[in-house]
């Protein structure tokens, strides 16, 4: 039977020879993993000692007089001086009081020195390593020994000072206790997931990309994205309204929709909160215009670091989608525009080719047919860019689902909308597309026509007609009926423009001259009226002192030679200066009034 005989013996090297040694591991390894692997192999050294001296039979009052001295038996130093002790106190418990002290001609210094040359920081790591471990061996409790100064980077002398390891840590010092292999083990591990988020990062590049060269819409995109990370997505417009949206349960979708995101507050990508829910969002940009945004949603605050690069891709790739999108919008809506233009100006020959132009409108046209008119009312010397606005409207019937399409005629917009099924729906949704509209002109304000629904497109010019007269009809309203005009409509319908005009010289005389004054008495007169011949409130309107009131009023009376206290008189005259509101030609005062 074979016998295993274990030995233990001591090797010797040289000073020379463990220089050689440590400057190849700081080399190779880098100064901090070499001071870690200096500092744990004079630790080993350190307990071997404690442990031979404790099986001496030396009493505990040697073994403790006896640690400062190994260093300079075993060659490590040519003397040490300290101050200070370290004992036991009355409950057993390791009490160091303020020790520290001075290793005098260091074998580690001069070995530095000679194989590294000057250091900048202290270089002992062996002997503190070995004191380290003499001491927490004896004393049973984690002791560490830190050099404090060292004549290799230029000090005086190299001084150490001795405390226990929670007091070192309480002043802010790390002691690692990660080995080498743990460090490559985790190295690894990071390598291994970075090369996972690559994969990903790829596949997920990859995936968005083949959308967008597919021409796919943001809501396949979103989709795309969700099946990749498994995140609920959702995208908001340039108000913070959530449009489209991935992933998202309908009630979380009803919560998100009553916290508009401030899209003021959002220049780069931002962590918001909203109840319980964390928003990661970045901002969507076309031509360095903010178009809206993409948002992960997460129920915690757990979001991952690198959830970023995927949703800023995200938002790189919705804006080539909502370019695309905007570039089709745009040739389809001009599409449109050359349309109702012809139908405005009566381009087409006949019926026929009408209905042939028609058919490259999508959706068809069918009836029923409702038109609309639309004018800014703002008086500015800045030129309004009525083009944008058509565009903004063709957006919000698209959004609202109405079927129609807008064009410029002259200073106003008007709207066409066809395949009308519902008409207290679509009188609904096109209350809210004004609102919303008047909302992004809060600037402006606007006059709004409505004529009877048709059902012929023949009768297209005489709608037209209805809603531009309905468009001038001064009303406390924004959104003007043609219906509402009454005998009003009926007596325009019954009249040439020219027939008005006429009329309305010879009642109205001196008070159609375009000067200051003619232009007072005739707004005074439309106040007058319109308050029903009351003069308190018309002094109101005016803020004018009766006197003044009744005086205007005289001056009108003479002018036109009638008495504005006759009720059929007044009538009449209302009758005419509303008739020249609804065909626009006293529109210069229609503000004030």
């Amino acid at each position: 039977m074979m016998k295993t005989y274990s030995i233990e013996t001591d090797i010797i090297i040289t000073s020379h020879s463990f220089g050689l040694l440590r400057k190849t591991i700081i080399e190779n390894m880098g100064i901090e993993r070499a001071k870690k692997i200096l500092m744990e192999f004079g630790k080993e050294l350190g307990k071997s000692r404690a442990l031979e001296l404790l099986k001496s039979g030396l009493t505990k009052k040697e073994l403790e007089n006896s640690i400062p001295y190994e260093h300079v038996k075993l060659g490590h130093l040519s003397a040490i001086t300290w101050e200070g002790a370290i004992d036991f106190d009355e409950e057993g418990t390791v009490k160091i009081d303020d020790l520290k002290g001075v290793w005098h001609d260091s074998f580690e210094m001069h070995i530095h020195k000679a194989f590294i040359g000057e250091a900048s920081e202290c270089s002992c790591y062996t002997l503190s390593g070995f004191a380290s471990g003499i001491l927490s061996t004896i004393f049973k409790e984690e002791i560490i020994v830190l050099e404090r100064t060292c004549v290799s980077k230029g000090d005086n002398n190299c001084t150490f000072q001795v405390k226990k390891k929670t007091e070192w840590v309480l002043e802010g010092f790390e002691f690692s206790e990660q080995t080498i292999l743990n460090e490559i083990e985790d190295t690894y591990d990071k390598l291994l997931e970075n090369n996972n988020l690559l994969h990903k990062m790829t596949h997920y590049h990859s995936k968005l990309t083949e959308c967008v060269a597919q021409q796919n819409d943001i809501q396949r995109v979103l989709q795309t994205a969700n099946s990749i990370l498994d995140i609920p997505i959702f995208v908001t417009d340039r108000s913070g309204r959530l449009t489209l949206h991935e992933g998202l349960s309908e009630s979380i979708r009803i919560r998100i929709q009553s916290y508009p995101i401030n899209m003021k507050q959002l220049t780069k990508t931002r962590i918001f909160k909203i109840e319980n829910f964390y928003l990661l969002t970045s901002p969507i940009y076309i031509d360095n215009q903010l178009v809206g945004a993409c948002s992960f949603l997460y129920l915690n605050n757990k979001i991952d670091p690198n959830d970023y690069l995927f949703l800023e891709r995200l938002a790189t790739v919705s804006s080539l989608c909502f370019l695309n999108e905007k570039i089709k919008f745009e040739t389809t809506e001009r599409l449109k525009i050359s349309f109702l233009d012809r139908l405005i100006n009566r381009q087409f020959k006949d019926n026929r080719e009408l209905l042939n132009q028609a058919k490259y409108i999508k959706p068809q046209l069918a009836n029923d047919y409702i038109t609309l008119a639309l004018k800014n009312n703002l008086i500015t010397e800045e030129p309004i860019d009525i083009y944008n606005q058509v565009l903004q409207l063709a957006r919000l019937l698209q959004l609202y689902h109405l079927d129609g399409f807008a064009a410029q005629k002259a200073d106003h917009i008007i709207v066409f909308i066809h395949s009308i099924n519902d008409y207290s729906l679509f009188k609904r949704k096109m209350h809210s597309i004004i609102d919303e509209f008047s909302n992004r002109y809060k600037n402006n304000s606007f006059s709004i026509g409505m004529s009877n629904m048709f059902t012929e497109l023949e009768n297209f010019h005489e709608s037209l007609i209805q809603a531009e007269q309905a468009m001038n009809t001064p009303r406390n309203k924004r959104l003007v009926e043609y219906a509402e005009l009454g005998l009003l409509g009926a007596f325009l319908q019954n009249m040439e423009r020219e027939q008005i005009i006429d009329i309305a010289q010879k009642e109205l005389k001196e008070l159609l001259h375009d000067n200051p004054k003619s232009k007072e008495l005739l707004y005074t007169l439309i106040t007058y009226l319109k308050n029903a011949g009351k003069l308190e409130k018309t002094t109101q309107d005016l803020s004018l002192s009766l006197g003044g009131v009744q005086y205007r009023l005289r001056k009108i009376e003479e002018v036109i030679g009638k008495n504005l206290k006759d009720a059929e008189t007044t009538s009449y005259l209302f009758l005419i200066l509303e008739s020249l509101f609804v065909i626009g030609e006293i529109n210069s005062i229609k503000q004030q009034y």
